[in-house]
């Protein structure tokens, strides 16, 4: 229907438009927080810290876009008084629902996706790539004859001689503590060094010795070997990722897990909520300025999202079931989609 074809063009372009414009401001945060809390990253590092940033958020980013760009394109029809036009052909307000929901279906389907799959994905990959940086920058600033750190790691480590390759190491000297008085000393002669693309994973030790300190209840162990291997790589720490980062499959029967899964899982419906709000919003007596219907989208989406994110608070704290603080958002936008087709029944569809 040539309706359709119209709308589709015109809040297709819209959503696009929406896309780059939200996209880009938060790209710009993004970079600023990277580099201000990882200034020890390269170019490279940082731009690609900050694409799986962006896509992290794509869930949050697409659904504004798609409820600002579906709002845009009302609003504008209603001013131009197309929705008055079409309405005398005989095209009511079930007809321009139908057309958002063939255009927002697929939508919902990405985003919840990308919710359930590739933000998850995108957290622990970038905090893998964070460390492997960090673990790369450390193994340049080493210098033999002098004491070097491993950020985050509370490592110390003296190595007396590298060879250019920086594939074999000579004196190695490695003290490792702790917070509860302990402290793990690694003594040899020489290693071999694993390194690849994503910087120094361990050592490979010939002849050396283990010493453990306890200085709490004041023992002590020396351990002789011939062949060991120590991890320098910050990623052989903290292996529990955050309850964001697991993936779905991962997620248990606990509360928390369970309100993190249902709470992807609304990303889906509340596009599609959120896109048949734009229809009554649109016929709003707003400015056909597009500054003032964007940032009322942002500022819509901003409520629903804040108000998401504390009922899942509530849910990972036990003071609300997994399912109520997944499905409470989504309730609240049922009752103000239905309350904005009840209480102002479209003065140009009827």
């Amino acid at each position: 229907m040539i309706y359709r074809r119209s709308f589709y063009r015109e809040a297709g372009g819209n959503i696009a438009s929406m896309l780059l414009v939200i996209g880009g401001l938060t790209a710009m945060v993004l970079l600023g927080r990277i580099i201000a809390a990882t200034s020890y990253l390269p170019a490279h590092g940082a731009l690609a810290l900050l694409g799986l940033q962006l896509l992290k958020s794509s869930p949050q980013l697409l659904t504004a876009a798609a409820f600002g760009g579906m709002l845009i394109a009302f609003n504008r029809m209603a001013h131009s008084r197309e929705l008055a036009a079409w309405s005398m052909a005989g095209l009511h307000t079930r007809h321009w629902l139908g057309a958002t929901l063939v255009m927002a279906v697929p939508l919902a389907a990405t985003v919840a996706l990308l919710a359930l799959y590739a933000a998850p994905w995108s957290i622990r990959y970038s905090a893998e790539y964070q460390r492997n940086l960090a673990d790369e920058v450390e193994l340049e600033r080493t210098n033999p004859g002098l004491f070097g750190e491993i950020s985050g790691q509370n490592l110390v480590y003296h190595l007396r001689a590298v060879a250019p390759d920086r594939s074999h190491a000579l004196g190695i000297f490695i003290a490792r503590g702790a917070q509860d008085g302990r402290v793990q000393l690694v003594l040899a002669d020489q290693a071999q060094t694993l390194l690849d693309g994503d910087g120094l994973h361990q050592l490979d030790f010939e002849d050396g010795e283990v010493h453990n300190l306890d200085f709490a209840n004041q023992t002590a162990s020396r351990i002789r070997f011939e062949a060991g291997s120590f991890s320098l790589s910050q990623q052989a720490r903290d292996r529990n990722l955050r309850l964001r980062a697991r993936a779905a499959s991962e997620l248990g029967d606990d509360a928390d897990e369970r309100t993190e899964l249902l709470w992807r899982w609304g990303f889906g419906p509340a596009l599609l909520l959120l896109t048949l709000l734009a229809l009554p919003l649109g016929k709003l007596g707003l400015s056909s300025s597009r500054s003032y219907q964007i940032l009322l989208a942002l500022l819509g989406y901003w409520f629903f999202y804040a108000f998401g994110g504390y009922t899942k608070e509530l849910g990972f704290r036990a003071e609300m079931t997994p399912a109520l603080a997944a499905i409470a958002p989504l309730l609240l936008l049922v009752l103000i989609v239905a309350g904005s087709y009840i209480a102002r029944p479209g003065r140009y569809l009827r």
